[in-house]
């Protein structure tokens, strides 16, 4: 048995890389991010540059 399964009792098997959960929240956090990131750009009013 692998540290892992050991610390934390819960042994999923292997997973494809789109349903691995660290990789899920990965992109879902960053994905909001980069989401959020855009619609500022957009959306922040700028001063003039002289």
């Amino acid at each position: 048995m692998h540290l892992w399964q050991t610390l934390t009792m819960v042994h999923l098997g292997p997973l494809p890389l789109h349903l691995d959960p660290h990789v899920l929240m990965g992109a879902t956090f960053g994905g909001f991010h980069l989401v959020a990131g855009i619609y500022l750009y957009f959306t922040e009013k700028r001063e003039p540059t002289p």
